[in-house]
């Protein structure tokens, strides 16, 4: 018994030593800093924000489809809506579109969250993209344009940006907006597919840069503006910054460290505004803050930015009311609210 014993000894001291070891490397946070900092996982999935009315909070749940969360209650309502491929909010209703094959047509629906009543479109479109918080819709119509409209529920409303010949029908462009009535198109470019076109708030001249051809080599993910100047993020985290009277001249400011690759690319990426100030997580959990006036780029250290560093962020939604009221729909850890300017950020 005791020769069974001694040879015990020593594998036991190695895993202690070990685990003593891993659990103080702080530069790796260690696995003991790694279960105090977990978080709760929330089973509806990731969670698209969009909208904050009557009381809760409309979203998109990779696991669960169309929702409304009560912050009061902390409860889910589902809201009925099989196979829901594309969603915005106009105000009143929740517009969604059904899974469809691109250039096919997809069934509209418009959803009042105060009657709770589903209406269908009489007339389909072939929908490439919704912009979740913001009232626009891209589509495709049977003459191979691509048109943004805003939703009127149920029907779309007076084109907002027509392309004619502007973009790739087989490699169709994306919708990534600011606001309800500020956005850029970017997509692949007719002359030469693996180059990119990019167009800001209508069919007009396109947004160009004289110094550095690498503008045309990846598509637009991101877009901010305080009136004056615009900022720009590309599918690699480059930032391109230029006058909003001027939108020939682009130049490259800096790029975000960690920014992640996707695929697709060119899917619009995660950002909310505040105080001429865009902010995004990288691929690394850390968070940027990129001035729409210059163009620089900060690593924020406000406490929010802690408070995320072991949560992925899914979407953003500004508080229509507050603007320093900013909620957060996350990956698979339900919905948090970050208050600015303290930038403070709770679960709710």
């Amino acid at each position: 018994m005791k020769r069974k014993f001694k040879h015990m000894v020593i594998p036991v001291l190695l895993v202690l030593a070990t685990l003593l070891i891993v659990g103080c490397n702080t530069e790796n946070e260690g696995i003991f800093m790694r279960i105090s900092e977990s978080v709760e996982k929330v089973d509806v999935g990731s969670i698209n924000l969009i909208a904050n009315e009557t009381g809760k909070i409309y979203s998109y749940a990779s696991k669960a489809g169309l929702q409304a969360y009560d912050p009061a209650t902390k409860n889910w309502e589902s809201i009925p809506g099989a196979g829901v491929r594309h969603y915005t909010f106009d105000g009143t209703n929740i517009v969604y579109a059904t899974e469809a094959t691109f250039p096919d047509n997809n069934t509209l629906y418009t959803y009042d969250i105060n009657t709770k009543v589903h209406t269908t479109w009489v007339i389909e479109h072939a929908v490439k993209a919704m912009s979740p918080k913001f009232n626009l819709i891209l589509v495709r119509d049977d003459t191979n344009e691509f048109s943004v409209y805003s939703a009127t529920g149920p029907a779309i409303g007076a084109s907002l940006a027509n392309f004619t010949s502007e973009f790739v029908d087989d490699f169709p462009p994306n919708l990534v907006a600011f606001d309800d009535s500020t956005f850029l198109v970017s997509g692949n470019s007719p002359g030469d597919t693996t180059k990119y076109s990019h167009y800001y708030v209508s069919e007009g001249a396109p947004m160009t840069s004289t110094t550095d051809a690498t503008f045309y080599d990846n598509p637009l993910v991101a877009v901010g503006t305080d009136g004056t100047n615009i900022v720009a993020i590309d599918a690699t985290g480059k930032v391109w910054q230029a006058a909003t009277t001027d939108l020939t001249a682009f130049t490259s400011t800096t790029s975000i460290t960690g920014f992640p690759e996707r695929n697709p690319k060119n899917l619009p990426y995660p950002v909310f505004y505040h105080d001429s100030s865009l902010y995004l997580q990288n691929g690394d959990n850390d968070f940027y803050a990129v001035n729409v006036t210059s163009g620089a780029v900060s690593e924020v250290t406000l406490d929010f930015a802690d408070t995320f560093s072991n949560i992925k962020i899914k979407s953003y939604l500004v508080d229509p009311l507050d603007s320093n009221k900013i909620y957060v729909g996350t990956m698979e850890n339900g919905i948090y609210e970050i208050t600015m300017p303290a930038g403070t950020a709770t679960d709710i």
